[in-house]
Protein backbone atom coordinates (compact mmCIF):
# COMPACT_ATOMS: atom_id res chain seq x y z
CA UNK A 1 0.00 0.00 0.00
CA UNK A 2 1.06 3.20 -1.09
CA UNK A 3 -0.64 6.82 0.00
CA UNK A 4 0.69 10.32 -1.15
CA UNK A 5 0.09 14.07 -0.63
CA UNK A 6 0.52 17.43 1.18
CA UNK A 7 0.02 17.58 4.81
CA UNK A 8 0.26 21.17 6.05
CA UNK A 9 2.17 22.77 8.77
CA UNK A 10 5.28 20.37 8.91
CA UNK A 11 8.37 22.34 10.18
CA UNK A 12 10.05 22.61 13.62
CA UNK A 13 12.46 25.32 14.82
CA UNK A 14 14.97 24.85 12.02
CA UNK A 15 13.52 23.02 8.70
CA UNK A 16 9.74 22.38 7.29
CA UNK A 17 8.44 20.28 4.91
CA UNK A 18 7.36 22.92 2.41
CA UNK A 19 3.80 23.75 1.53
CA UNK A 20 2.48 21.09 -1.27
CA UNK A 21 5.37 18.87 -1.20
CA UNK A 22 4.20 15.16 -1.35
CA UNK A 23 4.56 13.31 1.87
CA UNK A 24 4.70 8.98 0.87
CA UNK A 25 3.79 6.74 3.29
CA UNK A 26 4.31 2.96 1.58
CA UNK A 27 4.44 0.23 3.84
CA UNK A 28 1.49 -2.43 4.90
CA UNK A 29 -1.38 -2.82 6.96
CA UNK A 30 -1.69 -5.93 9.19
CA UNK A 31 -5.19 -7.34 10.86
CA UNK A 32 -4.50 -8.35 14.62
CA UNK A 33 -6.39 -9.00 17.56
CA UNK A 34 -7.05 -5.19 18.74
CA UNK A 35 -6.31 -3.94 15.67
CA UNK A 36 -4.15 -3.15 12.93
CA UNK A 37 -1.01 -2.56 13.40
CA UNK A 38 1.07 -0.49 10.39
CA UNK A 39 4.51 -0.90 9.40
CA UNK A 40 5.45 1.58 6.87
CA UNK A 41 8.04 4.30 5.72
CA UNK A 42 7.31 7.62 5.55
CA UNK A 43 9.70 10.15 3.33
CA UNK A 44 9.06 13.34 2.54
CA UNK A 45 11.71 16.75 1.20
CA UNK A 46 12.73 19.17 3.43
CA UNK A 47 13.96 22.50 3.69
CA UNK A 48 15.63 24.85 6.47
CA UNK A 49 18.51 26.96 8.21
CA UNK A 50 21.91 25.90 8.02
CA UNK A 51 23.34 25.92 11.49
CA UNK A 52 26.91 26.70 10.50
CA UNK A 53 26.39 29.23 7.58
CA UNK A 54 22.69 30.05 7.73
CA UNK A 55 21.81 29.36 3.83
CA UNK A 56 19.16 27.03 3.05
CA UNK A 57 19.33 23.19 3.18
CA UNK A 58 18.29 20.65 1.78
CA UNK A 59 17.22 17.05 1.73
CA UNK A 60 15.01 14.08 2.42
CA UNK A 61 13.93 12.75 5.35
CA UNK A 62 12.80 8.80 5.80
CA UNK A 63 11.48 7.63 9.11
CA UNK A 64 10.54 3.74 9.70
CA UNK A 65 6.88 3.60 11.60
CA UNK A 66 5.38 0.63 13.31
CA UNK A 67 1.96 1.27 14.63
CA UNK A 68 -0.84 -0.58 16.41
CA UNK A 69 -3.96 1.28 16.04
CA UNK A 70 -7.21 0.00 17.74
CA UNK A 71 -10.54 1.26 18.39
CA UNK A 72 -9.86 2.09 22.26
CA UNK A 73 -6.12 3.82 21.81
CA UNK A 74 -4.30 5.76 24.71
CA UNK A 75 -6.07 9.47 23.85
CA UNK A 76 -1.89 11.06 23.95
CA UNK A 77 -0.02 9.18 22.48
CA UNK A 78 -2.75 6.44 20.42
CA UNK A 79 -4.21 6.38 16.96
CA UNK A 80 -7.32 5.61 16.10
CA UNK A 81 -9.95 3.22 14.33
CA UNK A 82 -13.07 5.92 13.22
CA UNK A 83 -16.07 4.32 12.02
CA UNK A 84 -14.39 1.61 10.29
CA UNK A 85 -11.80 3.80 8.79
CA UNK A 86 -8.60 3.86 9.21
CA UNK A 87 -6.46 7.67 8.70
CA UNK A 88 -3.19 7.45 8.15
CA UNK A 89 -2.84 11.40 8.49
CA UNK A 90 -1.77 11.47 12.12
CA UNK A 91 0.05 9.42 11.80
CA UNK A 92 2.38 10.32 8.65
CA UNK A 93 2.29 13.78 10.53
CA UNK A 94 3.86 12.75 13.72
CA UNK A 95 6.54 10.64 11.75
CA UNK A 96 7.82 13.62 10.03
CA UNK A 97 7.72 16.32 12.49
CA UNK A 98 9.53 13.47 14.78
CA UNK A 99 12.25 12.88 11.96
CA UNK A 100 12.91 16.70 10.57
CA UNK A 101 16.18 17.83 11.45
CA UNK A 102 16.37 20.67 14.58
CA UNK A 103 19.67 21.65 13.37
CA UNK A 104 20.44 20.83 9.36
CA UNK A 105 23.30 21.44 7.75
CA UNK A 106 23.29 22.09 4.22
CA UNK A 107 26.48 19.88 3.43
CA UNK A 108 28.51 18.02 5.48
CA UNK A 109 31.65 19.64 4.77
CA UNK A 110 30.05 22.97 5.21
CA UNK A 111 32.92 25.59 6.76
CA UNK A 112 30.32 27.90 8.62
CA UNK A 113 30.52 31.70 9.66
CA UNK A 114 34.26 33.38 10.33
CA UNK A 115 33.15 34.28 14.18
CA UNK A 116 34.81 37.52 13.84
CA UNK A 117 34.00 38.98 10.42
CA UNK A 118 30.71 37.01 9.30
CA UNK A 119 32.27 35.78 6.45
CA UNK A 120 30.46 32.54 4.58
CA UNK A 121 33.60 30.53 4.55
CA UNK A 122 32.30 28.09 2.13
CA UNK A 123 32.06 31.29 -0.20
CA UNK A 124 35.17 33.17 0.49
CA UNK A 125 38.19 33.15 2.82
CA UNK A 126 39.11 35.61 5.47
CA UNK A 127 41.95 36.64 7.01
CA UNK A 128 41.05 36.68 10.17
CA UNK A 129 42.70 35.89 13.21
CA UNK A 130 40.83 34.60 16.53
CA UNK A 131 41.15 36.41 19.59
CA UNK A 132 42.98 34.07 22.42
CA UNK A 133 40.61 33.59 25.15
CA UNK A 134 42.10 35.10 27.97
CA UNK A 135 41.18 32.27 30.08
CA UNK A 136 43.41 29.98 28.20
CA UNK A 137 46.03 32.44 27.56
CA UNK A 138 48.61 30.80 29.75
CA UNK A 139 48.65 28.06 27.81
CA UNK A 140 49.08 29.54 24.32
CA UNK A 141 52.65 28.40 24.18
CA UNK A 142 52.28 25.39 24.31
CA UNK A 143 50.16 24.94 21.38
CA UNK A 144 52.32 27.20 20.01
CA UNK A 145 55.27 24.84 20.56
CA UNK A 146 53.02 21.55 19.19
CA UNK A 147 52.17 22.96 16.23
CA UNK A 148 56.02 23.95 15.27
CA UNK A 149 57.06 20.19 16.43
CA UNK A 150 54.24 18.89 14.29
CA UNK A 151 55.19 21.06 11.22
CA UNK A 152 58.58 19.94 11.18
CA UNK A 153 57.34 16.74 10.79
CA UNK A 154 58.82 15.62 13.86
CA UNK A 155 56.10 13.31 16.19
CA UNK A 156 54.58 15.13 19.13
CA UNK A 157 54.37 13.49 22.50
CA UNK A 158 53.04 15.18 25.16
CA UNK A 159 53.97 12.67 27.86
CA UNK A 160 56.71 12.99 29.85
CA UNK A 161 59.80 10.91 29.57
CA UNK A 162 60.65 8.15 31.96
CA UNK A 163 63.91 9.64 33.38
CA UNK A 164 61.63 13.06 33.76
CA UNK A 165 59.56 11.25 36.55
CA UNK A 166 62.46 9.18 38.51
CA UNK A 167 62.35 11.27 41.87
CA UNK A 168 59.42 12.53 42.26
CA UNK A 169 56.88 11.49 44.31
CA UNK A 170 53.18 10.84 43.56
Amino acid sequence: MQVEGPIPELYVTSSQVPEGAPVVLAGSLESVSGGIVVTATVTAPYVGVCRRCLSTATGSMEAQVVELITDDPDPDTGYVIEGGKLDLLALAHDACILELPLAPICREDCAGLCPVCGANLNLEHCSCTLPVDPRWAGLAHLYQEELKEDLAGEPVDARPEEEDLQGQEP
